[in-house]
């Protein structure tokens, strides 16, 4: 990426360019990356359920979804894994599947899951 000014100017996955003095090239790699997690939460009939999976993610290359995914998670993207992003997107993950278990009866989670 080639950021001016802290607006994006390009951005492509092997990009060779010039830049000017005062640009930010940003490089990090676009593998994907790969987490664990655990969510236990109790039903709305007070019964605990246990949660496990995993998280398979990788960084949107259209458009300014790799600035975005800069700006939001910085330096750590250039970590061949990202360990910040990765803390970031499980608890999302955790907070998301604890909130739909909070919601639902053990008989909902069964058949509809």
């Amino acid at each position: 990426m080639v950021i001016r000014n802290g607006e994006l100017l390009k951005c492509n996955v092997g990009l060779a360019t010039w830049i000017w003095p005062g640009d930010a090239a940003v490089k990090f790699p676009s593998a994907l990356c790969k987490l664990h997690f655990t969510a236990e939460q109790v039903t709305a009939e007070m019964q605990g359920v246990e949660v496990k999976g995993m998280l398979v993610w990788t960084i949107h290359r259209d458009k300014e979804g790799p600035f975005k995914c800069y700006k939001a998670f910085g330096d750590d993207l250039k970590r061949k894994e990202p360990i910040e992003a990765n803390s970031q997107l499980q608890n999302m993950a955790v907070s998301i599947i604890r909130d739909r278990i909070a919601n639902l009866t053990i008989n909902d989670i069964l058949k509809n899951r």
